[in-house]
């Protein structure tokens, strides 16, 4: 199975913390994986430079996104994520 694009994670991330909450990042990121069904096989990907996760790559571009949207906060140190106002309203 294919990871999905970073646009897919965006719609998931979105969805995982709609209650207007702060969310710890990694608990938010193991959800949305066990959603798209990832296996051990996809979750031991890499990327292209062989330094990073490939699921975990595209679940922080899907982050940084909907930060510069300003429809998602991080909180301290980037370890939580809350939707903003405009994400609640979007």
């Amino acid at each position: 199975m294919a990871i999905p694009a970073y646009t897919t994670w965006m719609a998931l991330l979105l969805e995982e913390v709609n209650d207007g909450k702060e969310h710890k990042w990694e608990d938010v990121v193991e959800r949305m994986a066990l959603r798209l069904q990832l296996g051990p096989e996809e979750r031991a990907r890499k990327t292209g430079c062989g330094r990073q996760l490939q699921y975990k790559n595209r679940s922080v571009l899907a982050r940084t996104k909907l930060i510069q949207d300003g429809l998602l906060v991080a909180g301290a140190g980037k370890r939580t994520v809350a939707l903003t106002a405009a994400g609640r309203e979007g």
